[in-house]
């Protein structure tokens, strides 16, 4: 390639580097990172950075005990120089852009120059790489540049550097033994001389089981837990293997689904479905594309997170193989030459754009559902502040990045689940906690992401009242929907026992509202905003443990809506949900006001039960949707001059 190919090639390597870097920066300073894995991998560098190994306390006692990826060990080093969960990301930018390279490389020999530098241009907008980029920190990154790197260097013929790049391969995680086995079964067929095929089988044969033996050894319960998503197809490595050929037609059926299909032409669809005129670029897929379809995960989701990468470069490059043959007219000779010079390239760029109207930066906007905002930074950086460096933390999902730099930090959800991540194992804290910050907005989630949290005979939120008995841990501060507890704090108040004898005022499914709410208005030091309490009397009507009852304040002014901020009906330790019959309860949500308000105000009240998912934004943070909300009742709660 020219010199002046490189310099356009890097040019598009730094403006991805900088867009992406501050998307990242915006993210994680507004707290966007609710997927777990950004939270745990920012533990894990830091036990390693400081002397303690691969020790995790979100999912004890060791992050071996997850994956075997050791390539962290590296990335530690940066990490000790500036601990932040930016460098983390920062790091996997730098990573996926140097994929550039190899791929610049790759389609300049298959295609040429001028065409490498548009390949390279739909390559840093494609929404495949945008997921892996925006949605959380993770491993599987690493491999995109790596595998690249080995298709080029097999394409010149370049043994020991091929080999070289498969052992990396390996290290990149426990499965991508898999990638190295379909290496080996791909330069068999390409009648390459055993020196190819066989170090590759024997790398991967050799890796696989003592990699699956060094993360049962660490893992807490002795197992590699990622089993459970093979357990339909048996207990044991015999049976998992052999189930196909034991019970061909429910394999079948297991596996020829909607999902599967959906990510296939979801995967494929992003280098316009030209993969498939060369399907023998694919035959590294083999294994990965078994454990996808036997995983039959929804595609929408799937085709939004890291898991895409393994598949990436080996489209790509039977995708540029058809380009060169197309132009070589060695493929689909029959086809109208003008017709196919048009339709084909114009197919290969306009695909990758399209994609990314649906699952990538771009996407469309969903229209008949409703996203339920997400807290506002300030009161999260505020709640972070509270917690001391060498506190033992109890948190929810967005706050664990920011609070991972020590020994003992715990994900709420695992208490709430009452089991060990796929697992029947019951979830105990190990240790006393000394603060608890609790976005309670988050049982939204749990209720999306849970069919159900009763286990060995509690509910999800009975373990919560009861660990917080046990634990001694009062209130400290709140936040709008966050809430600090420590030891020793004021008991919540979020929601307490009343006498109040006076008749409903409106029933609105399981609950009444007892009287009129009241409203008051201070301004928080901490915040540097003003808040409103609004303090709401009911009555529990019947109990629903199933569907957690919501209150929607919507604040407007001259008829135009400034803000609108969903609340859990008694958020805390004592929801509504979880009211006995008849009892009469005192409410007080805080709601968080922007100092630009001026005038008078009308607050009104929506009281529903929310039927959604958990989602992913284009931001690839999680938002709940609500789609199919069932409301209840509607009432004024109030004026008020602020």
């Amino acid at each position: 390639m020219k010199k002046q190919q490189w310099l356009w090639i890097g040019l598009l390597g730094t403006i991805f580097v900088i867009a992406i870097g501050w998307l990242q920066w915006w993210k994680y300073t507004h707290f966007g990172y609710n997927g777990l894995d950004l939270g745990i991998y920012s533990q894990v560098v830091w036990s390693l950075a400081h002397g303690h190994g691969f020790a995790s306390s979100i999912h004890d006692p060791s992050y071996l005990g997850d994956h075997l990826e050791l390539w962290l060990i590296p990335v530690s080093w940066v990490y000790r120089l500036w601990g932040s969960p930016l460098t983390l990301l920062w790091i996997q930018t730098l990573v996926l852009a140097s994929s550039l390279i190899p791929l610049a490389k790759l389609a300049n020999k298959l295609l040429n120059g001028k065409i490498s530098i548009v390949v390279c241009a739909l390559f840093v907008v494609h929404p495949l790489l945008y997921n892996v980029a925006l949605y959380e920190f993770h491993g599987m990154a690493f491999a995109l540049p790596l595998l690249l790197w080995s298709i080029w260097w097999y394409s010149e013929r370049r043994l020991n550097l091929w080999l070289v790049s498969l052992v990396l391969i390996l290290f990149v995680r426990e499965d991508m033994p898999f990638i190295v086995a379909g290496w080996g079964i791909l330069a068999a067929i390409d009648r390459r001389s055993w020196r190819w095929w066989a170090p590759a089988l024997v790398f991967a044969a050799g890796w696989f089981p003592a990699a699956q033996e060094i993360i049962r050894t660490a893992n807490h319960d002795g197992v590699y837990k990622y089993m459970a998503f093979y357990r339909w197809l048996g207990t044991t490595p015999t049976e998992i293997v052999t189930f196909p050929f034991r019970h061909p037609l429910l394999f079948l059926q297991q596996i020829i689904t909607f999902n599967n299909l959906g990510t296939i032409i979801g995967l494929t669809v992003t280098v316009g479905f030209l993969c498939w005129l060369r399907p023998r670029r694919l035959w590294p897929l083999l294994l990965v594309g078994a454990q996808l379809l036997i995983g039959n995960s929804q595609p929408g989701t799937y085709l939004r997170l890291h898991y895409t990468i393994p598949f990436l470069p080996f489209i790509a490059w039977a995708a540029f193989e058809a380009l060169r043959d197309f132009r070589r007219g060695k493929l689909l000779p029959r086809l109208d030459r003008r017709v196919a010079g048009v339709a084909i390239p114009l197919l290969a760029i306009v695909a990758p754009l399209y994609s990314s109207l649906v699952i990538g930066p771009a996407e469309w906007p969903w229209s008949g559902v409703q996203h339920e905002p997400l807290p506002t930074s300030t009161a999260m950086l505020r709640a972070v502040r509270d917690v001391q460096p060498n506190d033992r933390v109890l948190t929810t999902f967005a706050f664990l990045p920011s609070l991972a730099n020590r020994s003992a930090l715990y994900s709420f959800n695992y208490l709430y689940l009452g089991r060990r991540q796929y697992s029947e194992i019951p979830y105990t804290i190990p240790t006393d906690i000394d603060v608890a910050v609790i976005d309670w907005q988050q049982l939204y989630d749990y209720q999306f992401l849970y069919l159900t949290t009763v286990f060995q005979g509690q509910s999800g939120l009975q373990r919560i009242q009861n660990e917080f008995t046990r634990q001694g841990l009062g209130v400290v501060a709140r936040y709008g929907t966050i809430t600090v507890y420590r030891r020793g704090g004021s008991a919540d108040t979020s929601s307490t026992p009343s006498d109040t004898k006076n008749e409903p005022h409106i029933t609105m499914g399981s609950v009444a509202m007892v009287g009129q709410p009241t409203l008051s208005l201070a301004s928080d030091p901490a915040l540097g905003q003003r808040v409103i309490t609004i303090t709401n009397a009911w009555q529990a009507i019947s109990t629903k443990q199933d569907s957690p009852v919501s209150i929607r304040y919507t604040i407007r002014q001259n008829g135009t809506i400034l803000d609108q901020q969903p609340r859990i009906i008694g958020q805390g330790p004592q929801p509504a949900s979880e009211w006995p019959i008849g009892s009469t309860w005192r409410t007080h949500d805080t709601v968080l006001v922007s100092n630009a308000w001026h005038g008078t105000v009308t607050i009104t009240a929506e009281i529903y039960i929310p039927q959604g998912r958990y989602r992913l934004n284009r931001l690839r943070t999680f938002q709940d949707i609500i789609d199919s909300s069932k409301q209840l009742g509607q009432v004024t709660v109030g004026t008020l001059r602020l």
